[in-house]
């Protein structure tokens, strides 16, 4: 038979002294390690005044209603973004430190720090369960947030459609070949229920769009860049048919420096914690790589490494930053990473890319 949270409060009855005298520790320790994970702009007496509530519902409370009281605390700590899991869990083990101090200078019986230890687990089982109640709560709002956000932006990427139709209004068709952009002016033709028939009469690169599996399309009717799948090709009627549209923020916008891919994918070795690993550089600018890379398990964002390469005939082998790390289609790793180049290393990679970014665009002029 499981033994209750009231039981257990019951049997360290004989020791109410230390939990009297301890009120102060316990908000002391509590707002000492609440601050370390916790905006430190936020006012001190508020996490003090946490630690009273919570020692107050923990040890001086009736006990029938400790879980509701808790969970209910905690719940409403997380809707004001103050997470104070591992504050609590710290402080509570900082009480059990004391209460053995405790019991072995006033001769009690070791299994009261059994019983204080077992309790303990108890209110730490409360706390994860309400965290994960929120955080479940929280996912299943943001799913009806997500996808009410679909909704609505379909009704603008389809009202946007049907008025470009009717205005037959001039718009951007967007690809990127060897990460430089491509672009043709082009008109909608006709709108078929969740497709678009784009007009290419006028696009010398339809070759460069062939290619591709999707486009980009930019518009002052829509909010950002609307993406689309390339369906098929009418070459006898100029004419090419996307769908499955969805608003995006090109990343490609972002950028401060230009991107370019290399003529081959780039051999490399990403050097990481003593480690050597083998890898692809498939595009470069003067601040940042793209590699791939089949090992990365302990590869993370934020972790500082070393990429060794030879580029033009010298060998790199710069310090980087890991910006991300993302899965591939054939299960590898495509990591992005932000350079921390020498000077003169800087002006090397700048004046490749120049040079590669002239020979991308003689091979577009080319199509």
């Amino acid at each position: 038979m499981e033994i209750t949270i009231k039981k257990l409060k019951n049997s360290l009855h004989d020791s109410c002294k230390f939990f009297n005298q301890y009120k102060l520790s316990f908000v002391e320790n509590f707002s000492k390690y609440v601050k370390e994970i916790n905006s430190p702009l936020l006012p001190s007496n508020m996490f003090n005044t946490i630690a009273i509530n919570l020692f107050d519902v923990l040890f001086t409370e009736d006990s029938e209603q400790i879980e509701r009281k808790l969970s209910t605390l905690i719940t409403d700590l997380l809707k004001n973004e103050v997470d104070i899991k591992n504050a609590i869990t710290k402080t509570l083990l900082e009480m059990i430190k004391d209460y053995t101090d405790f019991i072995i200078k006033n001769n009690i019986s070791l299994m009261k720090l059994k019983i204080l230890i077992t309790l303990i687990d108890k209110y730490i089982e409360i706390i994860d369960r309400a965290y994960a109640s929120y955080f479940e709560k929280m996912k299943e709002e943001l799913k009806s947030v997500k996808n009410e956000t679909v909704k609505i932006n379909k009704e603008i990427i389809y009202h946007a459609l049907e008025k470009l139709n009717q205005q037959k209004t001039q718009i951007e068709m967007i690809a990127f070949y060897k990460e430089l952009p491509v672009i043709c002016k082009s008109r909608i033709i006709r709108k078929i229920r969740e497709m678009a028939v784009i007009d290419i009469s006028e696009c010398q690169y339809t070759t460069i769009f062939k290619g591709k599996k999707s486009l980009y399309i930019k518009t002052d009717l829509l909010p950002k860049a609307l993406k689309a799948d390339i369906l098929s090709f009418d070459f006898n009627n100029e004419a090419m048919t996307i769908g499955n549209f969805e608003l995006i923020d090109l990343p490609q916008e972002k950028r401060k420096n230009v991107r370019v891919e290399p003529k081959e994918p780039i051999p490399a070795s990403i050097y990481f914690k003593y480690e050597k690993k083998s890898a692809t550089i498939i595009d470069l600018s003067v601040k940042g790589l793209g590699i791939i890379v089949a090992d990365a398990v302990d590869l993370k964002r934020g972790d500082t490494i070393k990429v060794g390469f030879i580029l033009n005939g010298n060998y790199l082998r710069p310090e980087a930053i890991i910006a991300y790390v993302e899965d591939t289609e054939n299960k590898t790793k495509h990591i992005g990473v932000i350079l921390r180049l020498e000077k003169k290393d800087e002006e090397f990679l700048s004046e490749y890319i120049i040079k590669r970014q002239f020979e991308i665009l003689k091979e577009i002029k080319n199509f």
